[in-house]
């Protein structure tokens, strides 16, 4: 093929050596040209062609040659496609009058894509000019196709063309497609159309206004009345629905520009109903065997079609009526009650509340009344199984009473048990309670009664119809014996067993044939220690309990106020701490052996007292300790009876070998030891009471609160301080209160104290934030601020501390000047005659420590 196209390119150039040449304006893919995707055509491997739309302005006809053309379409004078390979890499162009030429494609070739070529010739007056083509429509943003290719975007729009007479065609939904030819030459080309509308106007209203769905071409478009702008023009599917009513479906015809009125006038698919019972009322109506209301009842808007109706209630019932509704139409429908039912009484002689079965279904027990029974023949039973019942056949009518009398057969025996009180008894192995008149079938008996602590009875038996047995099951008890020789021989014996047993003797006793189980023995003389001991008896024993009492010498006494007795517990430990059985003989403890013994007085788990006692035959302690009970609104951490610290202040009762006239104790939260005076005890007898009103004893500006007192302001220099948890402001005094010795009564204890404190003493708080100025300054946990007097105490210190001595437990972070300053960690200064410090050595003058840390 190649050696035929070369001989043919051969003579066209030998005889076109005068002839003119042939160019490549320009070559590019177009992506807006859909025919080689469209109807694609394969090469000879399969494959879909590219196509290589060539476009010029000259004369003669265009042909390809170096390669294979699988199929050629020529559009108009000017553009020819050509579908080749994908594989192409050349082509060979040749146009008569012109000299062939060779192109190289720049790119590589896809399949069903479309790649534009424009040629032009050399000669004079023959180049080819794009001219610029703008097309625009009213309305705008219309798909315009020149020589069916598309132009990129929409109207108005613009793109290049080489002169020439093209087809144009515009498209816009909802408008009529132009179809035209455009003229391109030159030096440009805007041209402007008019787009027809195809479309036209559709109202559609319903008349009476029943708010009908309308259906165009079975989309719905809204509920009557309906109007629709712009319905695209041409014949159109009206279809309508409604619950109530009906309208045949229409074919219309829109006209393009012009509006379309249709008015329905829909057919009522419904009918009324109205159902009364004469002469009774309130009837249920059943419409298809649907329960739908009482009687008399309306039913507006009720559904075409045939209908079943009738209407029953407890006593009556009415024959089916059937009816058609028909549109538009009310019905009254009138239904006469009858009596369908009839009433039943069914007793039974003598009365034994039988089980009544009719027509094999259980309807209750004996005596019964059937109010409202369906007429109609009836078998009915009457079941029990200490009786024989026959059966009975009625037939019952409406609006009458039957009376079923049951004559009972009797078909038991009767059986009557005695035995012994708190004895179990079973029949046939199921234990009963009812041991008299028990009413029983014909059977075999096998009786038992069990007794704890006796061997069980057992009785066999048969009971006939009409029979009464009498059985008596007396189980037999289990004994022992226990003899009891007891010194001093007239000393008082008792004896309590675990089943509530209880023997009581003098002497030698001998308690036979008790039964068995566990016993508490307990011998009691004056003057002696009590025996107690504990026995096993079993079946056949005989136990001889033979005790010697020891004499009551040794122990002590302890005198506990009468309201105290109830709430407290007297204990003795001995040098091992294990604790010793005590024997109580009025307001004696007695114990076992003389020797050195702790005693201790425990409220619950919590031991109040403690004292060490020696106790002889010629030794008896007698104890007498000073109770105090009190009540406070906090719980006590710490506590000092008589300048004495304990840990027992947490309690409820407090007691002490010596009277107690001074309380100190600290509370959780409030720095210091409260004296009694602040919290204002009070003593009455034994009773020492801490009142809650010290919170609201204020003198001052401030703002106090029932369980809180939170004081902003001035406090003014009284002879009366509270307790209170936060303070903030000014508090100026000669006593300000905080230190471990406080004895003043104008004492301030604090939780938080945040301002100025001026007076003797200083402040004693938890937290402390601002100045103290004072002749002792301030004892606080944690102190931020300036401290000026006499001593300065606290747990952690970070600020300036300005007296006679200073003292940090902990942390310092500041400055000390003294003449003896202490800080458990220093980081800062500190100036005096002596500086001491923990964390590092001590120096004369000044000591700076830990400063940069």
């Amino acid at each position: 093929m190649r050696k035929v196209s070369f001989v043919i390119l051969f003579i066209f150039i030998i005889l076109g050596i005068s002839a003119e040449g042939l160019e490549v304006r320009s070559f590019a893919i177009d992506n807006l040209d859909m025919h080689g995707s469209v109807s694609p055509v394969v090469d000879s491997n399969g494959d879909n062609c590219a196509l290589i739309r060539i476009e010029h302005n000259l004369a003669g006809d265009v042909h390809l040659f170096d390669v294979e053309v699988f199929k050629r379409e020529k559009k108009g004078n000017n553009i020819i496609y050509f579908y080749i390979s994908k594989w192409e890499q050349y082509i060979t162009i040749s146009i008569e009058n012109y000299l062939p030429i060779k192109y190289s494609f720049p790119i590589n070739l896809k399949p069903e894509k479309t790649y534009v070529l424009r040629l032009y010739g050399d000669g004079e007056g023959d180049e080819l000019e794009d001219i610029p083509v703008t097309i625009i429509t009213e309305p705008a943003g219309a798909t315009v196709y020149i020589n069916k290719i598309r132009l990129k975007g929409v109207s108005p729009v613009s793109d290049f063309f080489i002169p020439g007479t093209y087809p144009i065609r515009i498209e816009l939904d909802e408008y009529v497609v132009l179809n035209s030819q455009i003229n391109i030459s030159g030096s440009k080309v805007e041209e402007s159309y008019v787009l027809e509308p195809d479309f036209g106007e559709l109202e559609i209203i319903s008349l009476p206004e029943v708010n009908m769905a309308v259906y165009l071409d079975e989309s719905l478009i809204g509920k009557t009345p309906v109007k629709l702008e712009r319905c695209k023009s041409g014949s159109h599917t009206l279809r309508f629905e409604h619950i109530y009513y009906s309208c045949a479906a229409d074919t219309i015809y829109i006209e393009r520009s012009k509006a379309m009125p249709i008015t329905l006038n829909p057919i009522p698919e419904f009918g009324n109903l109205e159902i009364v019972t004469e002469p009774e009322k309130n009837l249920t109506v059943f419409i298809n065997e649907d329960s739908t209301g009482n009687t008399p009842l309306q039913l507006d808007k009720f559904a075409l079609g045939k209908y079943k109706i009738r209407a029953e209630n407890e006593f009556y019932t009415t024959e089916t009526e059937n009816i058609v509704l028909s549109s538009g139409e009310t019905q009254k429908i009138i239904l006469t009650p009858i009596s369908e039912f009839g009433e039943l009484v069914i007793v039974s002689e003598p009365e034994v509340n039988l089980d009544v079965i009719i027509n094999k279904n259980n309807v209750g027990k004996t005596p019964l009344t059937l109010k409202r029974q369906l007429k109609g023949k009836y078998t009915i039973s009457g079941q029990h199984e200490l009786y024989i019942i026959a059966d009975q056949t009625i037939d019952l009518k409406p609006d009458s009473t039957v009376q079923v009398i049951f004559q009972a057969e009797q078909n038991f025996g009767t059986v009557n048990i005695k035995t012994l009180p708190g004895a179990i008894v079973y029949l046939n192995e199921k234990e009963i309670t009812k041991l008299v008149d028990v009413k029983l079938t014909p059977r075999t008996l096998n009786l038992r009664a069990e007794l704890a602590k006796h061997h069980p009875a057992h009785k066999k038996g048969i009971i006939l119809i009409g029979d009464t047995l009498d059985f008596e099951l007396y189980p037999v008890p289990m004994t022992g014996t226990i003899l009891v020789n007891p010194e001093p021989k007239d000393a008082k014996v008792t004896l309590s067993g675990d089943s509530c047993e209880y023997y009581e003797d003098t002497g030698i006793c001998r308690f036979s044939d008790i039964p068995i189980g566990k016993y508490e023995l307990k011998i009691t003389q004056p003057q002696y220690l009590p025996y107690e001991a504990t026995i096993e008896l079993v079946e056949g024993d005989k136990k001889k309990i033979e005790p010697q009492l020891l004499k009551a010498e040794l122990g002590f006494s302890v005198n506990i106020p009468q309201e105290l007795e109830n709430e407290l517990e007297v204990a003795v430990f001995d040098k091992d701490m294990q604790k010793v059985k005590l024997y109580k003989v009025n307001n004696d403890y007695l114990v076992d052996k003389a020797g050195f013994y702790s005693l201790s007085i425990m409220k619950g788990k919590n031991m109040i007292y403690q004292k060490a006692i020696q106790i002889t035959s010629s030794n008896k302690p007698e104890i007498t300790p000073y109770f105090r009970r009190y009540e406070t609104p906090s719980k006590i951490s710490q506590l000092y009876l008589n300048s004495k610290l304990t840990d027992r202040g947490k309690y409820l009762v407090l007691a002490s070998d010596d009277e107690i006239n001074t309380v100190k104790f600290k509370i959780p939260g409030y720095a210091g030891f409260c004296r009694k005076d602040t919290l204002k005890m009070e003593y009455s007898d034994y009773e020492l009471k801490l009142g809650k009103d010290y919170y609201k004893r204020w003198y001052g500006i401030g703002l106090v609160s029932n369980e809180e007192a939170v004081f902003y302001g001035i406090k003014l220099p009284i002879f009366y301080s509270p307790v209170y948890k936060e303070f903030n402001g000014i508090a100026v005094n000669w006593l300000l209160g905080g230190s471990v010795e406080i004895e003043s009564e104008s004492d301030v204890c604090t939780y938080d104290f945040n301002g100025i404190a001026i007076g003797g003493i200083g402040v004693g708080a938890n937290n402390f934030n601002g100045i103290a100025i004072g002749g002792f300054g301030v004892k606080t946990d944690n102190f931020n601020g300036i401290a000026i007097g006499g001593l300065a105490g606290s747990e952690n210190f970070h600020g300036i501390s300005i007296g006679g001595g200073n003292f940090t437990k902990n942390e310092l972070y500041g400055v000390q000047i003294g003449f003896y300053n202490h800080a458990g960690e220093l980081h800062g200064i500190q100036i005096g005659l002596w500086n001491d410090v923990d964390n590092g050595p001590d120096f004369p003058l000044i000591n700076i420590q830990g400063i940069f840390k």
